[in-house]
């Protein structure tokens, strides 16, 4: 008798189903296409972007699972995400972001709260980043009522940068991954592309910096 999938087996081939189906479609030829026209246009370096706030938007794809021993739910949505964040040193921020599915209405929804440690390192044009954190997962709705789960998150991502304090981000984020009441395992995952804007000193005196060479002043 064919032995049945464990959960740890199950969720690395919806991993697997995940990517195929998400990250290649997010992945289109247009995106491609202008992250190449980024770095084949502009010489600024992403050193420049190491201390300071910053903030970002993202639109993706999340798939929530519900998972037992004998089977799994899966289900795709659109997910919209903002983020916000300050350097500690160099190489390490703290991050706050506040998500939804992109379908949420004011009488059902599902809307998704965190905080992550991020830690980072520079080549180039890219920036390349980790997270470490905690987040919670809200569930509305006017009839069926609220739930929430909580647990441990984490995350890459990567930054490519076509200007001195905007970058185009990729990300793939672990919200939640936990086992529930009634014995399920419950995973939230989402992946999404957008940009991150960094409010920074270097910035404005590498701003100041051309406009005087160029003869244009203040």
């Amino acid at each position: 008798m064919e032995r049945s999938r464990t959960y740890k087996e199950d969720r690395q081939g919806t991993c697997m189903n995940y990517c195929k189906g998400i990250l290649l479609p997010v992945l289109s030829g247009r995106i491609i296409g202008f992250i190449l026209l980024l770095l084949a246009g502009f010489s600024v370096q992403a050193e420049q972007q190491r201390t300071g706030d910053y903030w970002g938007f993202q639109a993706g794809n999340s798939l929530d699972r519900i998972a037992s021993n004998v089977s799994s739910n899966n289900v795709n949505r659109g997910y919209l995400k903002l983020r916000y964040g300050t350097y500690l040193d160099d190489y390490l921020a703290a991050e706050g972001h506040i998500g939804a599915i992109s379908n949420s209405r004011t009488d059902e929804g599902i809307v998704t709260l965190s905080g992550f440690v991020r830690a980072e390192r520079v080549y180039g044009k890219a920036k390349y980043y980790g997270i470490l954190g905690y987040s919670g997962i809200f569930s509305y709705h006017d009839v069926a009522g609220n739930e929430s789960e909580f647990s441990l998150s984490y995350g890459v991502g990567v930054e490519l940068f076509g200007g001195p304090d905007t970058s185009i981000a990729l990300e793939y984020v672990s919200v939640i991954d936990t086992d529930l009441s009634n014995g399920n395992q419950f995973s939230f995952d989402t992946i999404g592309i957008g940009f991150t804007h960094y409010f920074v000193e270097e910035s404005s005196k590498l701003s100041k910096t051309l406009r005087n060479r160029r003869g244009l002043g203040n």
